[in-house]
């Protein structure tokens, strides 16, 4: 809620999962598809399915497997939060970047084992020189939910049927 509020973000709505324990179940994918209704949104943002951090990787598989079953057809950005992705998209964020600092020093436990702060924005300067100069940037995968589902399942290894006969 603290980094919520140092960022402008006025509306949140949280699942009251516990920690380190998310699992896509029904009733939260229900409350996920719930929140989709009420927001209609354009576009979607998550973590990376591949981030290595079990709750990220369970937030975008959740937000995955809702998208693919109401057929969703907005887009989605999913972002890189503990490890790096493949990005088709660069955002110059230097002139943000003191109120993001602020806003990450709140994630406490996370800054207690982990240097959090110097390795974003070590990964945001690293992001930035694709840019051209100094300065920081985040990177995304953007694309609409059915390629957002579809790489997902490529990278699971999964086809469905429909597309196994087109390229046959």
């Amino acid at each position: 809620r603290r980094a919520c509020g140092i960022l402008g973000v006025s509306a949140h709505v949280f699942l009251d999962e516990e920690d380190a324990r998310l699992r896509s179940t029904a009733s939260v994918r229900q409350a996920v598809s719930d929140v989709l209704d009420r927001v209609r949104p354009d576009v979607v943002m998550t973590p990376f399915f591949t981030d290595e951090h079990e709750d990220h990787k369970a937030t975008a598989k959740i937000l995955l497997e809702v998208l693919a079953a109401r057929r969703a057809t907005c887009l989605c950005l999913a972002y890189e939060v503990w490890t790096p992705l493949f990005p088709n998209v660069l955002v110059d964020i230097s002139d943000s970047a003191a109120v993001k600092r602020e806003a990450l020093q709140v994630y406490r436990s996370q800054l207690k084992d982990n240097d959090l702060v110097a390795g974003v924005f070590g990964l945001n300067a690293y992001r930035h020189m694709a840019l051209g100069g100094l300065g920081l940037a985040e990177a995304f995968w953007m694309g609409g939910a059915p390629e957002y589902c579809a790489l997902y399942r490529r990278h699971l290894g999964v086809q469905r049927a429909h597309d196994d006969s087109a390229h046959s």
